[in-house]
């Protein structure tokens, strides 16, 4: 598997980085960091993107799915689906700081960076859209997906402060 890099002003790949970790699913810009995390089931593989090249691999759980920066508490999320749990890594040192069990399957993440809130589309066994607190790496609340349905991917809209997620049939709206 590869990353490729792309010139954002003239659409030319730049360079294509070799990742040897198998399928990966999620990337996730660290700016502070000029860095590049890539979800993946070995691991979540940093890449640099001053000299595009990988760096390191952070142990997380298993079959990492999706990662996602929260800015105010400069930390990043893995969902870690096999697990049913979230890795908090801390991006400054590429190591992983705590574990959040979900109470399903996590399957995409998006931030909130008005309100500081980590959102998570989660499925079975319990189907949810789940609000995480980045200051205390913490649930704070739980709105339930009919089980019928299965969270797959969620994104914040600022503009009218609404999350929404979507599931096998349906995408619904969740004031924040």
């Amino acid at each position: 598997d590869v990353v490729t890099a792309i010139d954002g002003c003239t659409n030319q790949i730049l360079k294509t980085i070799s990742i040897l970790s198998g399928e990966h699913k999620g990337l996730c810009y660290y700016p502070p960091g000029r860095k590049v995390y890539c979800a993946c089931p070995a691991g979540m593989i940093v890449l640099d993107c001053l000299v595009d090249t990988v760096t390191d691999t952070i142990p997380v759980g298993s079959y990492a799915y999706r990662v996602c920066y929260a800015s105010a508490d400069d930390k990043l999320y893995t969902a870690n689906f096999n697990d049913r749990n979230l890795t908090v890594v801390d991006p400054r040192a590429d190591t992983a700081l705590a574990t959040i069990p979900l109470p399903g399957a996590p399957m995409a993440l998006c931030y909130n960076p008005k309100d500081n809130r980590l959102f998570c589309a989660a499925g079975s066994p319990s189907s949810a859209l789940i609000m995480i607190d980045p200051a205390t790496d913490s649930i704070v609340d739980t709105v339930g997906i009919p089980q019928s349905l299965y969270g797959r991917d969620v994104s914040y809209d600022p503009a009218t402060d609404q999350v929404f997620c979507t599931s096998s049939n349906d995408i619904w709206p969740q004031k924040t």
